[in-house]
């Protein structure tokens, strides 16, 4: 990337304003709507309560500025303010972002309106729908914090290191993997700090995923497959594949932002897609790059669509019914570590790496038929670490 394109990305970003949203606000008043008794209960609870969310997101989210439902959720005012770290450098937030986050090497680089990380470690991260807290892993503790301005708003006793964390799309539930004794676990706490519960033992130390409607979870098991937990049912669905189709090492897990899609890297540049609920499944590179090939890096960006990356090409995949589509390569102008999709799915976040550091850039989708990447603007040159970059866009 030239000194000229750089400047010109720098100055576009600089006429952007930040805008956060105050969904995850609206979707935390929900718990206390959250019945206390058994799991069934609750969890026959949360399409319902998703409606009501998305009611008052259309009416303004007039609860978002509420600091009583603050309070309700756990929010207590008189938790602790954490130390700022020293604010990144090179531009503001991407335009309607709540927050965005690159974390690699066991490190976050975190900004938001009100709260800037650079460099802090923490074993693993994930911020709320709409950019409102960040959870981390810190020590043996379940840590989540508001990113107004850091401050602590609930900690969790986890009881071992916390390996990988998905935050509910309802934003009512928190799906974490935690090392205790015998080995890792997958456990639900509610987004308030409260009832705790396990899932599955003996599970692999992969973040999980939530289905899009709240009700299930996707993680990798012990032996290397990717199960799906549904929690209106209580069960569990192990993803089998064939012969055709060998797990070599299954690193990332995700649904789709809508249906039941679920897609997986499982190493030698292959990647799942599998329908749990009928049993589909099907396994392709979606990337031919010469050389090694590593997992590939996925980020869907819509129901039934997706952008995965390997070295420096990117691949728009589409899935009608049973049959997949690759769409033609497109090369990107340095070798790719970390990939997102913004909150309204029109652009994607990338990590570009170079001789001077990881730069994270934004550009504009890519359709089927695009050929080139129009970047938008630049936001931070970061070290490079010796696994890939997660990049979280809220």
């Amino acid at each position: 990337m030239s000194n000229e394109l750089e400047q010109r990305l720098e100055r576009a970003l600089g006429q952007v304003e930040p805008n956060p949203s105050s969904s995850e606000q609206a979707r935390a008043a929900a718990l206390a709507a959250i019945p206390r008794g058994g799991m069934r209960a609750r969890h026959r609870l949360l399409l319902a309560i998703a409606a009501v969310v998305a009611a008052l997101m259309l009416a303004g989210g007039a609860l978002a500025a509420s600091s009583s439902v603050r309070e309700a959720v756990g929010l207590s005012e008189r938790s602790s303010a954490v130390h700022q770290p020293r604010a990144l450098p090179n531009g503001p937030l991407p335009a309607g972002s709540g927050g965005f986050a690159a974390y690699g090497g066991g490190r976050l680089w975190l900004a938001s309106p009100g709260f800037r990380v650079a460099g802090r470690p923490f074993p693993a991260v994930e911020l709320s729908p709409g950019g409102l807290n960040v959870a981390v892993g810190q020590g043996q503790n379940l840590d989540v914090r508001r990113m107004t301005d850091g401050s602590l708003a609930w900690r969790h006793a986890a009881g071992g290191r916390v390996a990988g964390i998905a935050w509910a799309p309802i934003g009512t539930e928190i799906a974490y993997v935690v090392h205790r004794v015998g080995g890792y676990q997958l456990r639900v706490i509610e987004g308030d700090g409260d009832h705790d519960r396990l899932l599955a033992g003996h599970v692999s130390p992969v973040a999980p995923s939530w289905r899009a409607d709240s009700l299930a979870v996707a993680y990798v098991d012990g032996q290397g497959r990717p199960a799906v937990f549904d929690l209106a049912h209580l069960r569990t669905t192990v993803v089998h594949t064939g012969r055709s189709c060998p797990l070599v090492s299954v690193d990332k897990v995700g649904f789709a932002p809508r249906g039941g899609l679920l897609a997986a890297s499982i190493g030698d540049g292959n990647m799942l897609v599998a329908d749990p609920a009928s049993g589909w499944t099907r396994c392709f590179a979606p990337v031919v790059a010469i050389g090694i090939m590593a997992s590939p890096q996925v980020s869907w960006v819509s129901g039934r669509g997706l952008i995965a990356a390997d070295f420096n090409f990117l691949a728009r995949v589409t899935f009608d019914a049973h049959r997949v589509h690759v769409a033609k390569q497109i090369e990107a102008p340095a070798g790719i570590n970390g990939l997102t999709v913004s909150p309204d799915r029109r652009e994607i976040a990338l990590g570009l790496w170079r001789d001077d550091g990881l730069h994270v850039v934004t550009a504009r989708l890519p359709g089927e038929h695009t050929r080139s990447l129009a970047m938008t603007g630049r936001l931070r040159s970061l070290p490079h670490p010796a696994s890939p970059y997660t990049l979280i866009w809220r």
